[in-house]
């Protein structure tokens, strides 16, 4: 679940179960610590209120039970979480062949929410930031590029760049964990 947004990753723990209660959510240590990364609100507190997100969006459903708040996926949520482990899966990142794949784009300000969404599926997908509209990869990324390409419709407006070396190559083999 590393590759997954803190949503999904929630709607992930609540669709293992048919029926979850708020007290076991907000304290469930896979959850805490992956929302602990905040110095002014509790992991507690950062969960209940993406959980109050997810059920405005339609993505959980939310009832009692004993007087305690419960949550059941809906299928709305399975869909994005179905999307959310396509998308995190999509890019290889079990072996490195030495070269470095970026992806570029050009898409246009009328589709500004797709552009916005692909930029945060790269991010979600562990994609660096190299420079203004340019997402580096060590790993063959071609089957995010052909999901992305189909789901948004966007032919050839995202483009793949190979490259074998890179100006500061030692700072990305870093980020990316790809020295000993």
């Amino acid at each position: 679940m590393q590759n997954l947004t803190k949503s999904a990753q929630i709607l992930a723990f609540i669709a293992k179960k048919d029926l979850l209660r708020h007290s076991k959510l907000v304290t469930e240590p896979s959850l805490v610590i992956i929302f602990s990364d905040s110095k002014t609100t509790t992991p507690g507190r950062r969960i209940t209120d993406t959980l109050a997100l997810l059920a405005k969006q339609g993505y959980i459903s939310v009832g009692t039970l004993d007087s305690q708040k419960v949550y059941t996926i809906t299928q709305k949520g399975l869909s994005k979480l179905q999307r959310q482990q396509t998308r995190a899966s999509i890019v290889d990142t079990k072996r490195w062949d030495g070269r470095y794949y970026f992806i570029t784009f050009e898409i246009p300000e009328d589709q500004k929410v797709v552009r916005n969404q692909i930029i945060l599926d790269l991010k979600n997908a562990n994609f660096y930031n190299y420079s203004n509209g340019l997402w580096l990869s060590p790993y063959n990324p071609i089957k995010y590029i052909e999901t992305t390409r189909l789901q948004y419709g966007l032919g050839q407006k995202i483009r793949l760049i190979v490259a074998s070396h890179l100006e500061d190559e030692a700072k990305i083999k870093r980020h990316f964990k790809l020295v000993s």
